[in-house]
């Protein structure tokens, strides 16, 4: 008790007490991530995630024992230039697909605003064992296996699609679940609003899609969310200590990046509690701890070994990198943009007043920590963005644009989704420092213009695929393509899912002046 109250000290932050808090809360958040996430998940058309076909080839491989495949160039690029096509056939490779299961016509009007998703149904598949190709073929196989395995089950590429994002979803989806129980428990009303502004339409999105990129993303927010709990006063339950092996192991084994991911989030428990306090609660942990940062290293040392063994690596140099600082600083403001939302394979947009709304609702979080936080919070927070910001661009010039290819939002999200979990933080334990009604206004408003852009990008995407851009705008009745068990089903879970979200702001608003808003007390 004593080393984390003194790590609460560390970092400017007060006790809690709010027994009534521990009520439905949580369960809000966790209801709006499960219900507006599956809904995702059959309302995008199969397909129709950034390189879906490519990482569906590679999970079906994986689950048949393939981890490798069988390397294979592409004579012509599939929509890469001649310098995207050396890097692409590095990673080029084949894997056994089963009868039936040919992904070949997935995404068939990809890049087409004005056509629907229906050419799905034209799909011819393979009668026999074939040989496909998959440009992800050197990816890290550690989390296309449980996909890969229920996949091989399936007898068409539409529903082992749906089937792999469920296996997918529910690994994505559920570490989200656990930030949102991991940060909301035993805090004060409102200790979610930073996990609100910082899980975008673009994160429940790659969280129903089958890639690794969801449950990257996903397990940044969780362990993110370990840290900032592990940072607060008072015991730390043993559940703690699994979920940051959870989501700090699926962080190590997801994507290249991985380990780098994770030395950032550690980055954040040191600045938030500095060494001694980092120190000081790992051995309040005991073995479990310990045994959560075995499980994690493990996750790295695998990750480590499959990508000096297997993956390729660009040739760079140090005055590639620098010539390349410039470009990627100049293309920040459409990676962060991305990781708002932007559907389909980053062709499908939400109206620019989407995009100023949550640009607002994280600005307005951010402001707020700067002006209620104490010194040292407010250091803090200025030391998280320039990480981030140095990390963002240290990426797009040192790995992505080596390989001659955009820097695309989602592989600069896992990142970015710190800030607003910080700063979100702060302002939960400084809330009163602002007068009772403006945190009141707070708690309704974030959460509301959170519901309204979710609901932005969902009818946005769905308009697209069922009736195309140019097609009517209420697209009911009218759809040429139309999701398993039509629309209403898919639309009523992501209106209950946002009803949760809404429901969380206004329950946490009308506990504030209620008997569990008690004052923090001194640390």
């Amino acid at each position: 008790m004593a080393a984390h109250t003194n790590v609460a000290a560390a970092t400017g932050t007060r006790g809690v007490s709010v027994p009534s808090q521990r009520g439905i809360g949580p369960y809000l958040l966790i209801g709006f991530v499960l219900l507006l996430g599956f809904s995702w998940v059959f309302a995008n058309p199969p397909g129709y995630a950034p390189d879906e076909p490519a990482h569906y080839t590679k999970a079906v491989g994986v689950g048949r024992g393939e981890l490798v495949g069988t390397p294979e160039p592409y004579p012509v690029g599939p929509g890469f230039g001649p310098l995207q096509l050396q890097w692409i056939n590095k990673a080029s490779r084949t894997f056994k697909i089963p009868p039936g299961l040919s992904p070949g016509g997935l995404a068939c009007s990809i890049f087409s605003p004005t056509e629907t998703a229906a050419c799905i149904y034209e799909i011819e598949t393979n009668g026999e064992l074939i040989q496909f190709r998959t440009y992800v073929g050197t990816y890290e196989p550690f989390l296309y296996l449980p996909p890969g395995l229920a996949m091989n089950r399936t007898d068409n590429p539409v529903t082992a699609t749906l089937v792999g994002r469920m296996v997918s979803g529910a690994i994505a989806l559920g570490l989200l679940a656990a930030a949102a129980a991991v940060l909301v428990k035993r805090s004060v009303p409102g200790s979610g609003i930073g996990l609100v502004a910082a899980i975008t339409p673009m994160v429940v999105f790659l969280g129903s899609a089958l890639s690794p990129a969801g449950p990257e993303l996903a397990a940044a927010i969780c362990l993110t969310a370990v840290v900032l709990r592990l940072t607060r006063a008072g015991p730390v339950p043993r559940s703690i200590w699994f979920v940051a092996a959870g989501s700090g192991s699926v962080l190590a084994l997801s994507r290249s990046l991985g380990p780098f991911l994770l030395v950032a989030i550690l980055g954040v428990f040191v600045a938030a509690a500095g060494p001694r306090g980092l120190a000081q609660t790992v051995r309040n942990g005991g073995r479990w701890a310990s045994l959560a940062g075995a499980v994690i290293l493990l996750g790295v040392m695998a990750n480590v070994a499959w990508g000096l063994r297997v993956q390729p690596q660009p040739s760079i140099s140090l005055g590639s990198v620098l010539s390349l600082i410039g470009r990627s600083v100049r293309e920040l403001p459409e990676v962060l943009r991305q990781g708002v939302g932007s559907f389909g394979w980053a062709d499908v947009n939400m109206p620019s007043v989407a995009y100023l709304g949550w640009a607002t609702m994280v600005g307005v979080l951010i402001l707020t920590a700067l002006a209620i936080g104490r010194p040292r919070d407010r250091a803090f927070l200025g030391m998280t963005i320039l990480g981030c910001f140095v990390g963002s661009v240290a990426i797009a010039a040192a790995v992505i644009h080596q390989t001659h290819f955009p820097m695309y939002g989602r592989y600069a999200l896992p990142l970015w989704v710190i800030v607003p979990l910080c700063a979100g933080e702060i302002v939960t334990r400084n809330h009163h420092r602002l007068p009772t009604a403006l945190w009141r206004a707070s708690l309704v408003g974030l959460p509301l213009v959170a519901a309204a852009v979710h609901a932005t990008g969902w009818y946005v995407n769905a308009r697209r695929y069922a009736v195309s851009e140019i097609g009517p705008v209420w697209f009911f009745g009218h759809s040429e393509w139309h999701p398993r068990a039509g629309w209403e089903p898919w639309f009523v879970m992501s209106i209950l899912g946002l009803g949760c979200l809404c429901a969380y702001g206004v329950l946490a608003a009308r506990a504030v002046d209620g008997p569990s808003a008690e004052q923090p007390a001194s640390s």
